[in-house]
């Protein structure tokens, strides 16, 4: 940035000064969050599911969501320090070991409801169509959904999951499932599960030593969540989708500046600013709202037409 900033005013600027200047604006360096790239169709199926359910509430609780999730044998945040002294930094006890490539660990799948848990299921290996059928819908999901007669069951579209034998199983066993946009685990409560057990598991003092030893602390820590953490995950629902939808507004605006309308109608392809501000304020307002509601609010505002499908598709 002090270069960038030097090339423009050509007056030279050290990156100390240009931190205190950001640190005085209320600006501070974090890790960025990190998510899936997504394309203009991912967005769009994702808004719309969002938009399909901001109003649930109770709904919620009648979903099983579930993931699979790896557990690793070292356990650290990247944030780890060592004290020493200078030109200590090549002794072993200043030293962290870690491996190249994926961490050595285990592969785990659970599921999670509003008032129960599925038991937790070790996967070793590549888990094909055939395996995801015999270790883990059979002989867990299955079970643990027949106690659950309103149970919705939802789960990724990777390859496995949509094969043809494994929706037959569904057909078979009439096992509703939940429909789920691509490349949507931030959604999903059961990632913030599988936090609350990686922290469980950094918290036991001496690291496990084998696959089978974490094996059996992941499946103690994945026990021991108490059901009442899950329960505010659920509850949480309704703002992250509210969130998810606010959020998708404004990618819109930064990417296009305005509200494309459809082309299928007489109406204006793009809104004005002033349409495109209201909207936006109407809903930060109001996240909770449909897509309907703020088409009559723009529309008792400015006197213009707008349909619910351009207020879906900001």
């Amino acid at each position: 940035m002090a270069h960038h900033i030097q090339s423009i005013t050509r007056h030279p600027v050290s990156a100390l000064t240009i931190r205190r200047r950001l640190q005085q604006s209320g600006l501070s360096a974090r890790h960025p969050l990190l998510r899936l790239p997504l394309t203009q169709n991912h967005r769009r199926l994702s808004r719309q599911w969002c938009d399909e359910r901001r109003m649930w509430t109770a709904e919620w609780n009648e979903i099983v969501f579930t993931d699979e999730s790896r557990l690793c044998l070292q356990h650290h945040d990247g944030r780890i320090r060592v004290w020493r002294h200078r030109g200590e930094w090549m002794l072993n006890s200043c030293i962290m070991h870690h491996h190249t490539g994926p961490a050595p660990g285990i592969m785990v799948r659970g599921g999670i409801g509003y008032h129960s848990r599925t038991p937790l299921v070790r996967i070793v290996g590549t888990l094909n169509n055939q395996r995801y059928i015999s270790e883990v819908l059979e002989p867990v999901v299955f079970p643990y959904l027949k106690g659950l007669p309103t149970a919705i069951f939802q789960q990724d579209n990777t390859r496995p999951h949509v094969a043809r034998i494994v929706q037959g199983f569904f057909l078979k066993r009439q096992i509703e499932l939940f429909p789920w946009p691509a490349r949507s685990p931030d959604l999903s409560p059961i990632e913030n599960m599988w936090s609350m057990v990686a922290e469980r598991l950094t918290q036991i003092i001496s690291q496990a030593a084998t696959p089978d030893q974490l094996w059996q602390r992941g499946e103690a820590a994945w026990s021991a969540v108490p059901q009442e953490h899950i329960q505010s995950l659920f509850e949480s629902l309704p703002r992250l989708v509210a969130a998810s939808v606010i959020s998708s507004l404004w990618q819109r605006f930064q990417d296009d500046g305005n509200v494309s309308r459809r082309y299928s109608t007489d109406r204006p392809r793009v809104t004005t600013p002033n349409e495109d501000r209201y909207l936006a304020v109407s809903a930060k307002r109001k996240r909770r709202g449909t897509a309907s509601d703020l088409s009559r609010q723009l529309s008792s505002a400015t006197g213009m037409s707008v349909s619910s499908q351009t207020c879906t598709d900001a």
